[in-house]
């Protein structure tokens, strides 16, 4: 489905009030009787069209010309129809009996309760669309302006009080699913941008709306960029050939052949002066990474400081003194701990800026001593906005309040700020999950045409295909909390199996396949800000719940310390086991799935034992246990029989890691999500002897994880054969964009 951002109109009224709810357009916030209710960016804006002129009919085709571009291929019946859907639930309303949004048949809809303080017509940012891509699929992003306007935040975040800025956003590229912008800085004057995609380098005025091309080596994909202080020349990192071994290259954009500069790393930051390139390193060590510097020519590469945490985003302070770095300390069970710290190239030490467990990816320092950076918001939405804080570029102390520049129900990843601190640029991407179906041949292990489940914006989790093949169930916010779904394979719409308060996060089939079995937290308050995450292993005790495979309320199984992940092997087995992080050990826990009786049968405190990621054979026989990553080792994968404690290992020639796995129907192979070495990205079949085969490449869409396939065995009857048919899950997030903030 296409998304089309909501901006803030500085000509907006102000709260707009109807019987018990209000809607402030500048925050783009719905609340009912002072309590905000979750409403996604499509209904939100329907609610805006409608408010403008209460009373009076709002036709579908006017509704189809404001929320998407005309080049936009969309459903756009349902998309509308489930955004009204939506919206309606939003305002416990109701079609056959309305008090909010009337239906006019073949007409549209209408505004019908008494409103105070409606909004100005085209209440919303205009919308206009780029020449620069076509759009292939229905939910990748249009082209837009957006304009923004001051808004209030109030709560205290351990620097002074938070405040967030009137901004103007203008969206700078319209990159479809095929091609997803990867990074972008913009030059010096602040007069172009440069970024890169998987077909190379391009260049673009940030007043026009063409970019072109700019030449690179044979064989280079380029990821990251960044320009030298002159504005005509850019640093560019990436991988070459078919090793994908890393690289750093001088780039002139005047012309002229790049120049190498190192094959250690794949992206830097060059130094306000020009003279020095710094950049990150990762390590085989647990909670460890480096800080590398050298010459601009590449020259004098030496090792600078080894970091303790696993290190992120990098910028040079204004003066060229001292160096900000992001970095994450893991805990077992999650990476809690973020913070951004400083190193002082003269006194070679480092010290504490600014910490934040809800700190993203990106770093920039402006010339005027703000420091840029991206941080998600409530930790249970998918939204993240660039904030910045003043920085004393001689003491690295921050001070003063934080301020917000960016607002929407988005991600806003990787913050560019330019040398005049003017002109801010980052990405925006939609990162929910969305869910594909697709045929496997069960001989190849080829992945057919990919079919799309879920059809709206809501982030959808996948985690189990009923027994008989037909539907998937997954953990999804489409009603504005997580519940637990069913959706046939070729329906357009799940139906709700779990709803309440539980707030689902991981379910499983009982062995039998007869029973959801499903893992919640207590539900945590709405303070601001949300109190310090703590890891897994001092957390309140994780609850277990179980319910009918046909839905229904969810009655207590168990409840334990800190369950991170759990599964149940298929009958006759009657294995079911979960996960829990202690202090110095992974352990795996045996428990009924009747009785919730529990006892631990498999601890492991080897080196790196917090990175593992496991999955149970569907005999229950066999434990999988896989590191996600392996710097400069080939990936294996312990076997481990939970009836003799004998373990064998597999090891996975020039993969560098696993990101999630889970055993095939056929209990002989594994479906992996599986990462070669320069980051490319790849859902594989690994049999029991280490043999790996691509299924599909993750060069476009990112793939998050995938799911235990389903075989179903049935009889044909005129030619009285078997044939088994295998089906896989896989999950794609949405692709980047690039937008410009000044």
């Amino acid at each position: 489905m296409n998304s089309v951002a909501t901006g803030l109109n500085g000509n907006l009224a102000g709260v707009v009030r109807f019987g018990v709810y209000e809607v402030d357009p500048h925050t783009g916030e719905l609340r009912r009787n002072g309590v905000k209710v979750k409403l996604q960016e499509q209904p939100f804006q329907v609610l805006t069209m409608l408010l403008e002129r209460p009373g009076e009919v709002i036709s579908r085709e006017e509704m189809q010309r404001r929320l998407w571009p005309a080049d936009t291929f969309v459903d756009f019946d349902h998309s509308l129809n489930a955004a009204i859907k939506r919206l309606r639930d939003a305002l416990k309303d109701s079609a056959d009996n309305p008090r909010f949004v009337e239906t006019l048949a073949r007409r549209g809809y209408r505004f019908v309760a008494p409103v105070a303080g409606a909004l100005p017509p085209n209440g919303k940012a205009e919308i206009r669309t780029a020449p620069e891509a076509k759009h292939i699929a229905g939910w990748v992003l249009g082209a837009l302006v957006l304009v923004g306007a001051c808004l209030s935040v109030g709560w205290r975040l351990g620097h002074g009080t938070a405040r967030a800025v009137s901004t103007k956003e203008v969206r700078l590229t319209a990159n479809s699913a095929d091609v997803p912008v990867y990074r972008a800085s913009i030059s010096p004057d602040g007069r172009l941008l440069a970024y890169t995609d998987p077909r190379g380098l391009f260049l673009r005025e940030i007043t026009r709306d063409d970019s072109h091309q700019l030449w690179l080596p044979t064989n280079f994909k380029a990821h990251s960029v960044s320009w030298f202080p002159d504005g005509n020349h850019v640093l560019l990192g990436g991988t070459e050939g078919e090793g994908e071994k890393s690289s750093l290259w001088n780039l002139s954009i005047l012309g002229g052949a790049p120049r190498k500069l190192t094959d250690v790393s794949e992206g830097g930051t060059v130094s306000p002066d020009g003279t020095k390139i710094a950049f990150l390193e990762s390590n085989d060590k647990f909670n460890s990474s480096e800080l590398w510097l050298m010459n601009a020519d590449g020259s004098q590469c030496r090792k600078l400081y080894e970091i303790s945490g696993y290190s992120g985003s990098l910028a040079w302070s204004p003066n060229g003194k001292r160096l900000a770095y992001q970095k994450a300390t893991y805990w077992p069970g999650n990476s809690e701990e973020v913070q951004i710290e400083s190193y002082d190239l003269t006194t070679e030490k480092s010290r504490p800026m600014y910490s934040d467990y809800r700190l993203q990816g990106g770093l920039s320092w402006s010339r005027d001593g703000r420091l840029f950076f991206t941080r998600s918001e409530e930790a249970s939405n998918a939204e993240s906005n660039v904030w910045s804080i003043r920085v004393d570029e001689q003491t690295g102390e921050s001070r003063g309040e934080l301020t917000r520049h960016t607002s929407g129900p988005d991600w806003k990843p990787r913050p560019e700020v330019s040398a005049d601190g003017k002109h801010l640029a980052f990405l925006r991407t939609n990162i929910a999950p969305t869910v594909y179906v697709a045929d496997v041949d069960p001989k190849t292990k080829s992945v057919g045409k990919l079919q799309r489940l879920t059809l709206d914006e809501s982030r959808s989790r996948p985690y189990e295909w009923t027994p008989d093949g037909t539907a998937i169930l997954y953990v999804s916010d489409r009603d504005g909390e997580f519940h637990i779904f069913r959706q046939r394979i070729g329906a357009t719409s799940p139906e709700l199996l779990i709803d309440g308060h539980d707030s689902p996060n991981i379910l499983r089939l009982n062995p039998d396949g007869t029973e959801i079995l499903y893992t919640s937290e207590p539900a945590q308050g709405q303070s601001s800000p949300p109190a310090p995450r703590r890891p897994a292993f001092e957390r309140e005790k994780v609850r277990m719940m179980r319910a009918p495979l046909a839905g229904g309320t969810g009655q207590l199984l168990l409840e334990a310390d800190g369950i991170n992940n759990f599964q149940c092997a298929r009958a006759p087995s009657r294995m079911c086991v979960f996960s829990r992080f202690t202090k110095d050990a992974l352990a795996i826990v045996q428990f009924d799935s009747v009785t919730g009786a529990m006892k631990e049968i498999f601890r492991t405190s080897d080196a790196g034992w917090q990175n593992y990621n496991w999955t149970l054979a569907p005999d229950g026989k066999l434990l999988a246990l896989c590191k996600e990553m392996r710097v400069s080792q080939d990936a294996t994968i312990r076997l481990i029989s939970l009836d003799s404690g004998t373990e064998r290992v597999i090891h996975l020639h020039e993969w560098a890691g696993i990101l999630a796995f889970d055993w095939a129907a056929d209990g002989k192979s594994f479906w992996a999500s599986a990462m070669l070495r320069g980051e490319a990205r790849a859902l594989v079949s690994i049999d029991l002897r280490g043999n790996v085969r691509q299924a599909l490449q993750g060069e476009k869409p990112y793939i998050g994880w995938a799911i235990r396939d389903v075989a179903i065995d049935w009889r044909i009857k005129r030619l009285d054969v078997g044939r088994i048919l295998e089906k896989n899950l896989v999950s794609f997030f949405c692709p980047w964009g690039i937008f410009l903030c000044g």
